[in-house]
């Protein structure tokens, strides 16, 4: 599998399959990311970026939550459902994202937190709970996982896995990483390998 005739890893076949659990994995640098950045249209096969700012959130496809995901300067709730203002959302949709958050050993005191730019004042881990939510909240008939139980406590992983295992029945669900629990692994009906470059 080339972009741009750049090596990215070899696979047999890329295939995803809706209201499932697609699972991508493979060693660091078998180009996992770099796939799935290509099948998004976040990369073209140029390698230049191809994003469509204009679509609306009924017309997006993707929800990708990146290893590195960003977070915006505002509050922890406010990310959750960025780019809608907190005034257009309900108060049941409010209090179902805080729930998740609690769920996943967020701090309930920090919920109305104001995040600094990129997140600053929070852990790897809490950015990572903070994205996560908003994944599932989003519209998009495609939520794209990338290393997305790193840095996070073991409970609060065993609490995403059965989040993405219940939303498989509504929605595709793919997940990048080079190790995945053995929750997901059970529940996953596509798998994805990608090897190094044979010399």
């Amino acid at each position: 599998l080339k972009i741009n005739d750049t090596f990215v890893g070899h696979t047999d076949k890329v295939k995803i399959l809706d209201k499932t659990i697609n699972l991508i994995i493979g060693d660091n640098g078998t180009g996992k990311s770099s796939l799935i950045r290509m099948l998004m249209g976040l990369i073209d096969h140029n390698n230049y970026l191809a994003i469509d700012q204009q679509l609306s959130e009924e017309q997006q496809i993707f929800s990708y939550v990146p290893e590195k995901a960003k977070l915006f300067n505002t509050t922890v709730l406010e990310n959750c459902f960025y780019p809608r203002p907190l005034k257009e959302i309900d108060q049941t949709s409010c209090d179902n994202a805080e729930r998740m958050l609690i769920s996943l050993n967020f701090p309930k005191d920090q919920i109305n937190k104001l995040v600094e730019e990129n997140g600053a004042n929070l852990s790897d881990g809490e950015r990572k709970k903070v994205n996560f939510v908003r994944a599932l909240l989003s519209r998009a008939k495609i939520l794209v996982f990338d290393e997305v139980t790193a840095n996070v406590d073991k409970s609060s992983t065993e609490v995403m896995e059965q989040y993405l295992i219940k939303e498989k029945n509504n929605r595709a669900v793919i997940i990048i990483s080079h190790q995945v629990g053995h929750e997901i692994f059970a529940n996953s009906q596509n798998v994805i390998r990608l090897k190094r470059e044979r010399t």
